[in-house]
């Protein structure tokens, strides 16, 4: 199903229930709210939204909204799988064409530790934080690893 709230919408409704319209940071650590940066108008003053298991996360550090996976949890920010991209200004950035997706996932060693019946542990390339891991517990079907996981 599409989301049908608008950006600015969604940022609005997402502050309104934090208590965040004053750029105060979230009321709870891991709690999903966006939280703002404050600085001298740069990047320092860049929306901050945690990210939780299967959502988006940044690599970039710029990114504005900065999506980061929520200390509540030891998630950390892998690409396990890629998607082409079609305008051809833009896959020349990318190694054959395929951008590497970012999700925020718990990590493992292997897929005993993966609590979703069906996900693998998967190794992949891991922006941040790693756990001491070198995988995350992700759907079989989001794993492009050669052996289809661990």
């Amino acid at each position: 199903m599409r989301n049908l709230v608008s950006w600015p919408a969604w940022f609005a409704l997402v502050l309104a229930a934090c208590g965040s319209a004053a750029g105060d940071p979230c009321p709870a650590p891991g709690d999903g709210c966006v939280s703002v940066r404050q600085g001298d108008g740069g990047t320092a003053d860049a929306v901050v939204v945690r990210s939780q298991e299967g959502q988006a996360c940044s690599t970039a550090p710029g990114d504005d909204p900065l999506l980061v996976c929520t200390t509540a949890q030891d998630l950390i920010c892998i690409s396990t799988y890629g998607r082409m991209v079609t305008r051809p200004e833009e896959q020349v950035k990318y190694d054959g064409g395929v951008r590497p997706v970012f999700v925020c996932r718990y990590p493992c060693g292997t897929a005993a530790e993966c609590a979703q019946p069906g996900d693998v542990c998967c190794p992949g390339q891991i922006h941040g934080k790693t756990f001491g891991k070198t995988a995350a517990c992700v759907p079989a079907a989001s794993c492009e690893a050669v052996d289809g996981g661990l």
